[in-house]
This record gives C-alpha cells, structure tokens and sequence, in this order.
C-alpha cells in the first residue's frame, strides 16, 4: 500500500446527545449558534505537529495553506509552521532521543 499523508492522520469523535440551549440562554452567554457541535456522532480529522507534538483538529473548510515541514515530511501546527520559516526542523522525537542519551550517558559515567 502506497504512503499518503492522510494515512497519518488520527480523528477526535464526539457524541452529543444534548440539543443545544434554548436561544435565550445562548443570548444570555453570547454564544453564536456555529460553537455548538451538532447533534449526534461528529468524527474530525486531526495531524500531531512534529515538532510540538500538539495536536490539532484539522478545519475540513480551511483555505489557507497548512504548513508542512519538507524535512520531517509532516505537517506542522500553524506556530511551528512560523517557527519553522526562520529555524532548522528540530522534531521532537529527536529532542527527547538527545536528551535521553544524555541522561544515560551521565547515569553511565556516575
């Protein structure tokens, strides 16, 4: 089977089985009608950014660009994907692999 980067996405499933507040109480709290998930089984796609390990619920009606990290080949949180316009990828996969080998290495030499 080919690799595709949909193939390293998770998803977040909500069930709600609440209607939403009457349109008196969502006067009173001013929430818009749009922050209710709908009724139901609500499956989202998400991504876990590479270099923060956040992860994110990914907007299926997003139209700007989401970043991607040519070197780690994965897509990027949109802080990192800032982040990563002026340093070097540093994923933290490798972060904690340096910092667990140093950690050894110091348990070693006591």
């Amino acid at each position: 089977m080919p690799f595709s980067k949909r193939s390293m996405e998770g998803y977040l499933l909500i069930t709600n089985e609440a209607p939403p507040p009457s349109e008196a109480l969502q006067l009173a709290a001013r929430i818009t009608p749009d922050r209710f998930v709908k009724v139901g089984v609500n499956e989202y796609p998400t991504i876990t950014c590479t270099h923060c390990h956040a992860v994110v619920v990914m907007n299926v009606a997003r139209t700007r660009e989401r970043a991607y990290c040519w070197n780690c080949d994965h897509y990027l949180c949109d802080r990192c994907g800032e982040r990563s316009k002026t340093r070097a990828c540093l994923p933290m996969a490798k972060i904690l692999d340096e910092r667990l080998t140093a950690a050894v290495r110091e348990l070693v030499k006591g």
